[in-house]
């Protein structure tokens, strides 16, 4: 019995001691383990994935016009920019072809929707001001700048289709388009929002990186509005009312509403350029002054129409200096003119 308990003593012991290596050496197999799982190894450098510029081009384009929020207003955009591209090439290369297009009707047009998509569009903006917003590195465009803007996209179209030879007789037929467009427009200008460039000048603070740059080419901006309104807008279209416009000059006319559309409608697109971050403010401004200078260009090729009428070169000055004494003596002025042009005191004609 005592040899008996030895031995199962015995082999008590060598299994504890057994087991006891056991875990010994499972413990140190862990712990190796987890210290080498923790050991950082050293990652390879992964190569940049830079995109060419055609795909950043390509990019770009869908993210402009094909995302889904505002996609109305966006492909209208589109719509605009194919139009006009095709209307310049049609008139630098085929004017017989451009002149009797549909898109020197479709391009106003589209302009005027577009404009009305905006405003439909964009309520978010900034409402309760009168700084356009446009005329520096910092401020939005502002709501009624965008609303204010349906007005002029209006005018834009109506000249484009008055100089349209197909038709023209209507507006003789149905006269009373013809003669609010012609001598009137500004009379129910009030119905359409207001902003002023003086706001925007005074929004400008001197400290202000471009300032300057700001300031100079706001100021131009206003002397070319008060030019554009009266020469652009009431000489040519007196011109037009009188019939006294030759194939050449309506072709020069069409040249100076190409560029005008740019000024017009284009522009806008240039300042969404600018919020997302294409092109910077002073690029974008800069285009802009560049695109309705450029109606010069038409001007100076039809610069006789001035000396072959000073009849109505003087009517178109002398409204100029009323409205910037007194717009209300300027509308006065504008109803008795159209008055006269109407009982056939002033024609085309009638040279000083």
């Amino acid at each position: 019995q005592r040899m008996a308990a030895r031995l199962v003593a015995l082999l008590l012991l060598y299994f504890d001691q057994d087991g006891a290596a056991v875990s010994t050496r499972s413990a140190t197999t862990t712990l190796s383990e987890v210290s080498e799982s923790k050991i950082e190894k050293p990652q390879e450098e992964k190569p940049i994935k830079t995109r060419s510029f055609p795909a950043v081009l390509f990019f770009g384009f869908l993210n402009l016009f094909f995302q889904r929020k505002f996609i109305i207003h966006r492909l209208l955009g589109l719509s605009y920019l194919l139009q006009y591209t095709a209307a310049t090439f049609l008139y630098l290369y085929d004017y017989d072809s451009f002149k009797n297009s549909w898109v020197i009707i479709t391009l106003p047009l589209t302009g005027v929707v577009q404009t009305i998509t905006a405003i439909l569009t964009f309520t978010f903006l900034p409402k309760k001001t009168n700084n356009p917003g446009y005329y520096s590195d910092k401020s939005t465009m502002s709501y009624p700048f965008i609303k204010e803007n349906l007005f002029f996209a209006s005018i834009l179209a109506f000249q484009w289709l008055y100089y349209n030879e197909a038709l023209y007789p209507y507006f003789k037929k149905y006269f009373v388009i013809e003669y609010v467009f012609v001598f009137l427009p500004y009379v129910f200008r009030p119905l359409f929002d207001k902003t002023h460039f003086r706001d925007g000048l005074n929004a400008l603070k001197k400290g202000d990186k471009n300032y300057y740059f700001y300031f100079y080419l706001t100021w131009l901006t206003k002397i070319f509005y008060i030019w554009a309104k009266h020469y652009i807008g009431f000489f040519l279209n007196y011109l037009r009312f009188v019939d006294a416009a030759s194939d050449y000059d309506i072709r020069c006319v069409f040249l100076i509403l190409l560029t005008g559309s740019f000024a017009t409608t284009i522009a806008m697109f240039l300042h969404t350029l600018r919020f997302k971050k294409y092109t910077s403010g002073t690029t974008s401004f800069g285009v802009y002054v560049v695109s309705y200078l450029s109606t010069f260009v038409g001007y100076i090729l039809i610069l006789r129409v001035f000396f072959q009428h000073p009849q109505l070169f003087l009517i178109t000055l002398l409204g100029l200096v009323l409205n910037l004494v007194h717009l209300r003596l300027f509308d006065v002025y504008q109803i008795a003119i159209m008055f006269c042009f109407h009982f056939g005191y002033f024609s085309g004609s009638i040279k000083l």
